[in-house]
């Protein structure tokens, strides 16, 4: 026996040549069977693809991700602080005047007297400040945004600087 056995042959109805409708049934068949295998390779899974509901969740979630960005809602971003009133920003530069004075003073005593000519030589500065010494005085004034405040050494520097120590103690709650 051979280890390969052929397929074994109807014969045909007339007489042993192959009947034309059965070979054309069955290249047809093999045809739509090919097809069909092609067909199921190429299609991706039902499961594959993403359902409606799932991209309809996926849209939600991006567009709640917008809005999060965009609007940052205070139950979910705590607030800044608070804006400095007028009065607080007030003493907050008459504060950092008085610690310019307090250095311009001190050159003062360690010169008998004499009024440094700049602030630097003091070893005194601060953001927004100008100095303006004389012979008889100094001025200083400190700029913040449209906020300014200047000191004129004729002025005792506790009237100056009034209350304002305890306006930002109490600001800072200590």
């Amino acid at each position: 026996m051979a280890d390969n056995p052929q397929p074994q042959r109807r014969p045909a109805a007339g007489g042993g040549a192959p009947d034309r409708r059965e070979l054309l049934q069955a290249y047809e068949s093999l045809v739509k069977s090919e097809r069909e295998r092609k067909a199921t390779d190429h299609a991706p899974d039902a499961a594959a693809r993403p359902s409606r509901l799932r991209m309809v969740l996926w849209l939600g979630l991006a567009a709640f991700c917008v809005y999060i960005l965009i609007q940052r809602p205070a139950w979910l971003f705590r607030p800044g602080p608070p804006p400095e009133t007028t009065e607080i920003q007030q003493a907050s530069l008459k504060m950092a005047v008085y610690r310019v004075a307090m250095l311009i003073e001190a050159y003062e005593r360690a010169n008998n007297g004499r009024v440094p000519m700049t602030a630097a030589e003091a070893g005194a500065s601060a953001p927004g400040m100008t100095y303006i010494g004389r012979q008889n005085g100094y001025t200083v004034t400190v700029r913040s945004g449209r906020d300014s405040v200047t000191y004129d050494s004729k002025t005792p520097l506790q009237d100056f600087l009034g209350d304002s120590y305890q306006l930002i103690r109490q600001r800072s709650g200590k």
